[in-house]
């Protein structure tokens, strides 16, 4: 998996940096981190989880969030964690509906009841939080990785850019 900077379509042709993101679920001693990375196919990104029960000593294998089938890009993913309950929030940009061109995105989350440890019944299923697609590459800035998102009581708080002129 390359962790590395990747130009992609569907952030205006800019860098997009793996920055990751930490969530701790205090009560359950956990450390839960996010992360966008490149698969084999060029500009194929996905969004992973991975957590830690020892302050970061040792961190489980990485959990893949978005669930399409495509080789588009997902890129920019924010991570929360509900202290009332212990579930886990990811959210972020995602071109799965733009196969032709990936330059087109709708802003995905995904919402975890089990901490991402893999229970088939627990599995995370994504869910598109913008109607229209917002296009980075017609403003040449790209997305700036500017997303955020809280999680707090079972209610999920996202932000994020986005030029659909629909939100």
């Amino acid at each position: 998996v390359n962790l590395g900077e990747e130009l992609i379509p569907g952030n205006g042709n800019q860098d997009v940096v793996p920055m990751p993101t930490l969530g701790w679920y205090w009560t359950g001693n956990r450390l839960y981190l996010t992360y966008a990375a490149e698969n084999t196919t060029d500009n194929d990104t996905d969004i992973y989880v991975r957590f830690s029960t020892d302050s970061a000593g040792s961190w489980s294998s990485a959990k893949k969030v978005n669930d399409d089938a495509t080789t588009t890009s997902q890129f920019f993913p924010w991570l929360g964690v509900d202290q009332a309950n212990g579930k886990v929030a990811v959210s972020w940009y995602d071109c799965r509906k733009d196969t032709a061109n990936n330059k087109k995105t709708h802003f995905f989350a995904a919402v975890s009841t089990d901490g991402f440890n893999g229970s088939p019944y627990a599995a995370p299923r994504n869910f598109q939080l913008n109607p229209a697609q917002s296009d980075a590459s017609s403003y040449g800035p790209g997305y700036k990785d500017y997303t955020g998102l809280t999680f707090f009581k079972g209610f999920l708080y996202p932000a994020w850019v986005d030029n659909s002129n629909s939100t």
